[in-house]
């Protein structure tokens, strides 16, 4: 796909005006609020801003929003490795389609963030179910005995 204008990208919108939009960020926001850190929750409500102009499509670079939550926010800004993390959380729970471009030179161009409605109640359940699953696994932690030692040296 063609990088270029927000007006291009028109089409890919789910959302037939702002207040329907926000309506569903809500429902979404409602269910994984705690899946998200504070940080990330400011990067995904940044990109919602973005996301105004063509309800639910935002096409700004992640250099712009990382730096807009630095100029507008008083308890600082936010890394671009926090947003991408964000990112790939959002994904993984179906919230945020990533669509990436391409300049006309063929180079990579930014990317387009396509936010998805809300699913029903039964997708919305089975969403729930995977980022339970995704807390649950443990990692073992696994200390050296007493008698086993650390040989550095070799």
């Amino acid at each position: 796909m063609q990088s270029g204008r927000i007006e291009n990208f028109k089409d890919l919108s789910q959302f037939r005006d702002l207040k329907d939009f926000n309506n569903h960020f809500e429902q979404w926001m409602t269910d994984l609020k705690d899946q998200f850190t504070k940080s990330e929750t400011i990067a995904l409500k940044r990109l919602v801003r973005f996301s105004a102009k063509i309800p639910g499509v935002c096409n700004a670079k992640i250099q712009t929003i990382v730096s807009a939550t630095h100029q507008h926010s008083e308890m600082g800004g936010i890394s671009r490795s926090t947003f991408e993390r964000m990112l790939r959380k959002a994904k993984k729970f179906g919230l945020i389609h990533v669509i990436h471009t391409q300049s006309q030179n063929g180079r990579q161009a930014h990317s387009i963030y396509v936010f998805q409605k809300y699913p029903t109640k039964q997708d919305a359940s089975s969403i729930l179910n995977d980022a339970a699953d995704a807390e649950s696994i443990e990692v073992p932690n696994k200390k050296p005995s007493k008698n086993e030692t650390i040989n550095l040296k070799k």
